[in-house]
């Protein structure tokens, strides 16, 4: 079982507490959360499920990304471990095995190159779109930061982003201009309206 909920500890340790209650004894349970540890979230179950219990944190859209991180919690049995990693290779994915610390990889990398990115905005040294552009041509990136943000929504850019300044302060600080469109409301390309502008079909148009 893969939980794929909001990035939100409260929710998934709710929804935890009801699968605890129904799913048959062996079976493993993985979560897609990109930041919270996996460690705490075990600590929804009872002691028996959580050697059961590991992140699987596939890479959006899952349909395209290969990646998947695969993180053991305290007590992840490492055969589940092999087993669920096994899994993600049968159906095509290429997995890496990365500790349960907050945010784990990739989200680490990422969140720190975003923090930069919006910094370079905020003080007026580059346009959105031409660091989008300069990612794309110079760094080799499929989507620039600016779009992905708005691909994934910008509320969860910021919950991301919140749970990790909480787990590691400065180092990886959220931008106030996140925050700002966020009570805005410009949440991104499904919403109309995020960094850019979207029509109703989420073309792009400004």
């Amino acid at each position: 079982m893969i939980e794929a909920v909001t990035e939100d500890q409260q929710v998934k340790g709710k929804l935890y507490k009801d699968l605890d209650a129904v799913l048959k004894p062996g079976a493993i349970i993985a979560s897609n959360t990109s930041s919270i540890s996996i460690s705490v979230l075990a600590s929804n179950f009872s002691e028996a499920r959580q050697k059961n219990f590991l992140g699987l944190h596939f890479f959006s859209p899952v349909s395209r990304m290969k990646l998947v991180e695969v993180i053991s919690g305290f007590d992840s049995d490492p055969e589940v471990v092999k087993a669920a990693t096994e899994a993600c290779e049968e159906i095509g994915k290429s997995p890496i095995q990365v500790k349960d610390v907050v945010g784990f990889a990739v989200n680490r990398i990422l969140f720190a190159m975003w923090d930069e990115a919006i910094r370079l905005v905020e003080e007026g040294a580059c346009t959105p779109e031409d660091i989008d552009t300069g990612c794309r041509l110079g760094l080799g990136h499929p989507v620039g930061p600016f779009e992905l943000m708005d691909n994934i929504t910008i509320d969860l850019a910021l919950k991301v982003s919140t749970i990790l300044e909480d787990a590691y302060g400065d180092r990886l600080h959220t931008r106030p201009t996140i925050k700002q469109l966020h009570a805005a409301g410009r949440l991104g390309r499904r919403y109309g309206r995020g960094w850019y502008r979207y029509d109703d079909k989420g073309k792009r148009i400004g």
